[in-house]
């Protein structure tokens, strides 16, 4: 009877995710509690409260989330990883709720019908809002709310002594403490693919997109702009930042009024108004920057950690969180806010925004993407240290391209392990290589006196080892940055505790930090602000920083660079087929998921019709031998292993459509290329922060082991000799995650 406390298990048959019930399933996630959120409320108050999300789910990991609201707030909570049923107001619903034994209620409307429901709910604890038997009025519940509850005794109170945000006082009432949690919405991956081919197509040779929302609701109409107030700003914009591309953005009822926008600016781009709620997000997805009134696209575009700046005309500014990364635009009008569905005067605050202040908050943020530093065009030769193994040396890409930007004339040297170093000169993000054999103290000692043939005026010391530490002492740098270690205690100008909330490439970039002090203050900004280490654990990460990303590698579209052989041994796969990649291989033992596991899944693969190539490095040739020799004369696999260097590798991954790896520097190299990648996880755990760097990346692992993490590497022999977190992970879950990924 176990099974059915798994979140996934629907009572009557196994879920998609496996073929039969049980504890040893991979995807098996127990539940030890049930929380009811209620918010039937408006779409731009759902999305806000999404935010709680954040707080329940870290205090009550395995608790099943049920969210109850009414149409169309109901399509914006589809896809989201924390809750596990969403629920439309109507008597269905109120019958399956009657099935539960809710830990906690959280009622968040002030609303009769909220408050009707929850005599009839079975729940320990009920937090927010209730009514007076008597007279049907709302009520707090308990003292938490009371000062929520409370704002709207009072206008005076509400519109100018208040100045705590919605988003506070909500938490507040639900007896958590605000941290400045982020609103939290999530898009399916179809949606995201959409949202980025379409953000391609509208940017053209643009550098930014400005999406401009010009609708609101029909509530309090005139939280938005007039038309002729968005037009007046549109004419600005285009004339102080003639490299934006801008998009007017809204659902049906703003159709008309982009089209007499789009009247007077025919360059401007009118997205689709008729496709729906989902598609509305998918396009603020897409922008850089949001404009509007105050209305649901406005929370969406927070939500989605776009750059937000929100008119306010009757409504209250200072309830809103935008968790610096936006402005609000308050009318001066004396009065304003009002909170008015109506409005008789002559002069209307809509028809009056200051649009110079858009353009103002608009030009400061164009300048802080362009310069998150202070740009040195000295001649200076710096030299970054790094003896990792190749996945490692990846994610240190993010920094050696801001280093590039920052230091744009400097001689950028690496230092790494050999036969890594030509791959990184031929992506132009060095200028000279030095490569030791790891283990060799002489070979560290001739690379000091080569490094030292010029001045050296920086040194960047990322690898955290002690010969590395050595090594930086004996290059004469007139200025060192390294971590803050237990044995490098002389030597660096400056050191810095890595922060390991963060994932690895950003990490890194704290050593950046340490040489800019405007690049500092960037830094711990989007660090506060984007809740990195939310995302650390999570088995999808949405998005990567855009400011961190891996750069665009441009290479070749034919197969030119490639040996003869290799060209061969591709020319047998059939043609028109979709080529998936598969690296069997790991450093360590125990980060290898079986082999006869990779051999079942590229038949299955195969007999779905696409081409599988088996990859990897010199010394792993056993795992491909293996492989086939399972497989027979199995038509549509062909074996590269031992067979490319780096570079070929890279060649033959950019004709891919997909990778399947082992936590290892594979999985690393498809993240540069921006490949979908399914990777899994055994010994190691995604907490640690070494993760595959991109949008794409989809993990398999075992959560419920009590022996992960066994180390922070991985080991050549299982400590409990079971090797349990790689043999749990079946095929054929492999095959289903990989036919998901492709869609």
């Amino acid at each position: 009877m176990e099974a059915v406390r798994c979140r996934h298990f629907n009572g009557y048959k196994p879920c998609t995710k496996n073929s039969s019930c049980d504890e040893q399933c991979h995807s098996y996630s127990s539940v030890d509690k049930a929380i009811l959120v209620i918010h039937l409320g408006a779409m731009g108050s759902v999305v806000r409260s999404t935010a709680l999300l954040r707080k329940i789910k870290q205090q009550n990991p395995n608790s099943y989330v049920v969210w109850l609201t009414e149409r169309p707030s109901h399509e914006i909570l589809k896809h989201h990883p924390a809750i596990d049923k969403i629920l439309e107001m109507n008597f269905e619903s109120l019958l399956s709720l009657k099935a539960f034994e809710f830990e906690t209620v959280y009622a968040l409307d002030k609303d009769l019908k909220t408050a009707g429901l929850l005599p009839f709910l079975n729940a320990k604890t009920v937090k927010g809002f209730s009514a007076n038997p008597v007279t049907g009025s709302i009520q707090p519940i308990d003292k938490d709310a009371t000062e929520l509850w409370s704002i709207g005794l009072s206008n005076q109170k509400k519109f100018f002594e208040n100045t705590k945000s919605e988003i506070q006082l909500l938490f507040e009432t639900c007896g958590f403490e605000f941290s400045k949690q982020k609103y939290w919405l999530a898009l399916s991956e179809p949606e995201l693919q959409g949202s980025r081919q379409r953000r391609r197509q509208w940017l053209g040779t643009k550098k930014c997109l400005i999406g401009i929302n010009t609708g609101c609701g029909n509530v309090i109409t005139y939280k938005k702009m007039s038309t002729t107030s968005q037009i007046r700003l549109i004419d600005q914009i285009k004339k102080e930042m003639p490299e934006a591309q801008i998009v007017l953005l809204g659902g049906k009822d703003e159709t008309l009024i982009n089209d007499e926008i789009h009247k007077h600016h025919p360059d401007v781009i009118l997205s689709d108004t008729q496709r729906g709620l989902r598609d509305g997000l998918q396009s603020i997805f897409a922008v850089d920057v949001l404009i509007s009134g105050d209305s649901f696209a406005m929370h969406a575009g927070i939500a989605f950690g776009k750059y937000t700046l929100a008119w306010f005309g009757p409504t209250c500014a200072h309830e809103v969180e935008f968790y610096g990364n936006g402005a609000a635009i308050k009318s001066d009008f004396a009065c304003s806010p009002c909170w008015k569905r109506d409005c008789s005067k002559e002069r209307m605050c809509y028809d009056y925004p200051d649009t110079e202040q858009f353009v103002t908050h608009l030009l400061e943020w164009q300048q802080a993407q362009k310069e998150p530093f202070y740009r040195e065009t000295a001649e200076k030769r710096i030299v970054v240290i790094n003896t990792a193994f190749l996945g490692d040396l990846v994610l240190t890409i993010p920094f050696l391209v801001l280093l590039r930007q920052k230091f744009s004339h400097a001689k950028i040297g690496l230092v790494c392990k050999n036969g890594i170093g030509d791959f990184f000169l031929k992506l132009n993000l060095v200028d000279e290589i030095f490569e030791v054999q790891k283990g060799s103290g002489d070979a560290y000692a001739m690379v000091a006196v080569e490094v030292n043939k010029q001045p050296v005026d920086y040194l960047f010391c990322i690898h955290r080892s002690f010969r590395s530490y050595l090594l930086s002492l004996r290059i004469k740098a007139q200025y060192r940055f390294g971590y803050k270690l237990g044995f490098n205690l002389f030597g660096f100008n400056k050191k810095v505790v890595r922060n390991l909330n963060i994932p690895e490439p950003l990490r890194i970039l704290q050593l950046l930090a340490l040489a800019d002090g405007a690049f500092a203050d960037f830094f711990e900004t989007e660090s506060k602000y984007h809740n990195y280490n939310e995302k650390l654990n999570t088995q999808h990460m949405v998005e990567v920083p855009r400011w961190a990303h891996f750069p665009h590698v441009s290479l070749p579209s034919d197969e030119d660079q490639l040996k003869p052989e290799i060209k061969s041994i591709l020319g047998q796969l059939p043609k028109g087929s979709k080529r998936l990649a598969i690296f069997p291989g790991s450093v360590w033992n125990t980060k290898r998921w079986p082999v006869e596991r990779f051999a079942s899944l590229a038949e299955q693969l195969v007999k779905r019709g696409h081409s599988v190539i088996l990859m990897g490095g010199p010394g792993e040739e056993v795992y491909g031998d293996a492989i086939e020799r399972k497989l027979g004369a199995t038509t549509g696999v062909v074996n590269l292993i031992g067979k490319s260097s780096v570079w070929e590798s890279i060649l033959v991954l950019h004709q891919c459509e997909l990778v399947v790896a082992n936590d290892s520097a594979s999985a690393h190299l498809a993240a540069l290329l921006g490949k979908k990648i399914l990777v899994f996880f055994g010994p190691t755990v995604l907490s640690f922060g070494y993760r595959p760097w991109g949008n794409h990346v989809y993990v398999l692992e075992n959560t419920l082991l009590s022996c992960r993490p066994c180390g922070s590497h991985g080991h050549n022999e299982c400590p409990i000799k079971t090797h349990v977190c790689m043999t749990s992970i079946g095929a054929d879950s492999a095959f289903k995650k990989v036919e998901s990924i492709l869609g």
